[in-house]
């Protein structure tokens, strides 16, 4: 599973344009989200933390190393939510939108390396079936959604009107405002469902009730 970034507006593709601040003509190695300042910036997919550092251009910026030679850099982040060897899942948050480095507006910057290639991202990520600017923070529900669920353990996240399940992979499925209403906000009464994006915990009693719901 892959998600997006952040929610926002392309606002600068990847390829060579004129640099908005230098005048030069020079290759932007990756795509510009724009959001407003403090907008919740995610991994999209299960990695390591390589990196987490200020730094002149980029600003606050975490790179994070995923499977099959895959990084991908977050940069210009006001605030830095993840350290140097830390696990991150898919969907979790790192840090948020800002202006920091070298930046005319907020936004985020993100990038994908393949092997140390730089990729286009909107393709890249269209490829995993997310596209980038689109105002959904995952690729949806999928079809097999029910038979996730019954699979354990779960965790859940709330991110304003937006939740999550978390089936034990390190993969966070977006779960629909209509879909958690009807199958699980309507079948507990555990207060500990509302959970911050950092420290979601196993619920084996939620698990059970949603459960027995879905049977």
């Amino acid at each position: 599973m892959w998600s997006n970034p952040c929610i926002g507006t392309i606002s600068s593709r990847y390829g060579m344009r004129t640099h908005p601040i230098t005048g030069v003509r020079t290759m932007h190695h990756g795509t510009d989200i724009s959001a407003p300042a403090g907008t919740p910036v995610w991994s999209v997919a299960a990695g390591t933390v390589t990196f987490s550092q200020l730094t002149g251009s980029g600003g606050n910026e975490i790179w994070i190393q995923h499977a099959g030679g895959i990084l991908t850099k977050y940069l210009h982040l006001t605030v830095r939510q993840a350290s140097v060897g830390q696990t991150v899942v898919q969907g979790q948050q790192i840090g948020t939108v800002g202006m920091t480095g070298s930046a005319t507006g907020n936004h985020l910057h993100f990038e994908a390396h393949v092997n140390g290639a730089s990729q286009d991202p909107q393709p890249f990520m269209a490829a995993r079936g997310v596209t980038l600017g689109s105002g959904t923070p995952t690729p949806g529900l999928p079809p097999d959604v029910e038979e996730t669920l019954m699979a354990g353990p779960i965790r859940i996240q709330n991110r304003g009107a937006v939740h999550f399940v978390n089936i034990d992979n390190g993969a966070f499925v977006h779960i629909p405002n209509t879909e958690y209403n009807s199958t699980i906000a309507r079948v507990t009464q555990i207060p500990a469902i509302v959970l911050g994006d950092r420290d979601a915990d196993v619920i084996k009693e939620f698990c059970t009730r949603i459960r027995a719901n879905l049977a």
